[in-house]
Formats: structure tokens, C-alpha cells, sequence
């Protein structure tokens, strides 16, 4: 019995050490625990006259959102999901309360600089993140999507925001977009 005991504690400690060198050598991640990660919003650029100060929103996952109000942008520490797609809007605030302008956005991990071009962009992220239910096959849609591509192709247009947003969410969600889907909605020319 006093073997038994000894064998015990041998393996115990064995396997106390094993865990710690995986911890220490390959990081420990938990769900649990959440696996946020901070970003730092590069200096945008941002030379909008009328902006008093801003309304920045994120978000990493369904009817999640995250909003904050900043005097200056290029310093904001936002929280995002780990390598998920995350929307950044920032939208200018007048002196009176109203926003003055389109919105700046940024896609992480694609990029953490704020930029006007990359607002609408960024505004369909959010919208599937924040308007659409959460199903197996959207998440999975969204965190396959080419984001990058998708911002690269909306910077393309002198004013992305004429474009067909409807048309777009909807090829997203079924998992069909295509480079076409990407037309200029004639209601708002």
C-alpha cells in the first residue's frame, strides 16, 4: 500500500510538470476565459473639420457591440475576438450631438487603421454581426469571407456607400458572393 501511495504521487507530480512545460512552451488559451485581444487604432489620418469628437463602435460576434466616445482618434485601445473578423466604425460627432459625416472603419485583423474608404466595408460586417441571427452556416460565412479582398474592391468606387448593400449581405449570408454582386444601387444615384 505504501508503494501504491508513492506510485501516486510520482505520477501525479509527473503529469503537474508535463502540463506546466505545454503551458510555458505553447501558451494557454480558454474559452472560458475569453480570448480577447487588444487593439491600438493606428494614427487614421482623419481630417474631418466638423467632428467634435467621435462614437467609435465595434464588434467581434452577433448582437455584440462595443461603443465608446473619444475626443481625437489614433490612440483608442479597442477589445476584439482573437482572429475573427471585427468591425471599428468611428462616426464624427458635431458640436450639436448629430454626426457630421460618413463613417471611418477598419476590419481586424485586416487592418487597424481607420480609413473612410474602408467604412462601408466595414458597415457590412457590422450589419450581419449585428441586424442577422446567429446561425452555424452565416458564422461560418463571415469567418471564411475575404474581408480584405472585399475592402480592397469597395476602395475601387469614389463612393462605396451607392452601392447595393441589400445585394451584398445577401450573397454573404448564403455563402455566394462574388466579385458581381458588387453593383451600384440606381435608387441612390
Amino acid at each position: 500500500m505504501k508503494h501504491y501511495f508513492l506510485y501516486l504521487i510520482f505520477i501525479a507530480c509527473t503529469c503537474a510538470v508535463f502540463f506546466c512545460t505545454c503551458i510555458a512552451l505553447f501558451g494557454c488559451s480558454s474559452p472560458v476565459m475569453g480570448d480577447d485581444e487588444q487593439i491600438l487604432l493606428s494614427d487614421s489620418s482623419i481630417t474631418e473639420q466638423n467632428a467634435a469628437s467621435w462614437r467609435i463602435e465595434s464588434g467581434s460576434d452577433f448582437d455584440e457591440k462595443k461603443s465608446i466616445i473619444a475626443l481625437e482618434l489614433g490612440a483608442e485601445l479597442i477589445s476584439v475576438q482573437k482572429n475573427t473578423p471585427s468591425y471599428v466604425m468611428a462616426y464624427p460627432i458635431a458640436a450639436d450631438g448629430h454626426e457630421a459625416g460618413m463613417p471611418y472603419g477598419a476590419i481586424y485583423p485586416f487592418s487597424t487603421k481607420l480609413r473612410a474608404e474602408d467604412g462601408f466595408a466595414a458597415s457590412i460586417l457590422q450589419e450581419l454581426y449585428c441586424t442577422c441571427t446567429k446561425t452555424e452556416t452565416l458564422d461560418y460565412n463571415i469567418k471564411h469571407f475575404n474581408w480584405q479582398k472585399f475592402m480592397e474592391l469597395c476602395r475601387e468606387y469614389e463612393n462605396p456607400w451607392l452601392i447595393n448593400r441589400n445585394r451584398i449581405i445577401t450573397a454573404i449570408k448564403a455563402g455566394k458572393f462574388k466579385k458581381s454582386d458588387i453593383k451600384i444601387d440606381a435608387k441612390k444615384k
